[in-house]
């Protein structure tokens, strides 16, 4: 018998980056995060996040399965919650995935996801207050970044 033994985390996804051990538990985990990208493929369809980020990768020569810097700006997407609308997206010079939240106001919200899960963010909240920092994706996105996203993308 075969156990996927995952660690708790933060949010629903929590632990899934963990190594596994085993074969079994490899193909296990494979089948989970292929059936978590189904069912957020129905989502996909109304938001069309999903599609547009399909789109750059093929504009850049590549697929989403095919380049981890895609494949985590997708599990970063995945880890959005419902009430947060699509980010725009882009590549920067470093092959980063770049998703960004404007405000018709002044706000600004920019995450730079690298390959290995390494986040980078800028926002401007107002003309004299922002925030930026860095931080690692794994499975969740941290409570201050989702509060950014909020703070900029709230009418």
């Amino acid at each position: 018998m075969t156990t996927l033994a995952v660690m708790p985390g933060d949010g629903l996804f929590g632990g899934l980056s963990t190594p596994t051990a085993g074969r079994e538990a490899t193909s296990l985990k494979k089948a989970l995060w292929t059936e978590l990208g189904r069912l957020r493929a129905v989502v996909a369809r109304t938001s069309g996040a999903f599609n547009e980020l399909e789109s750059l990768a093929r504009e850049h020569g590549t697929s989403i399965p095919r380049n981890a810097a895609f494949l985590a700006a997708q599990g970063l997407l995945m880890a959005l919650p419902s009430d947060i609308p699509a980010p725009e997206f882009d590549v920067d010079s470093d092959g980063d995935i770049v998703l960004d939240w404007v405000n018709c106001g002044s706000k600004m919200l920019t995450i730079a996801i690298s390959e290995h899960g390494r986040i980078h963010y800028a926002a401007r909240l107002s003309a004299t207050k922002s925030r930026n920092g860095s931080d690692i994706f794994v499975d969740a996105i941290s409570r201050e970044i989702l509060d950014l996203v909020r703070a900029v993308t709230r009418r």
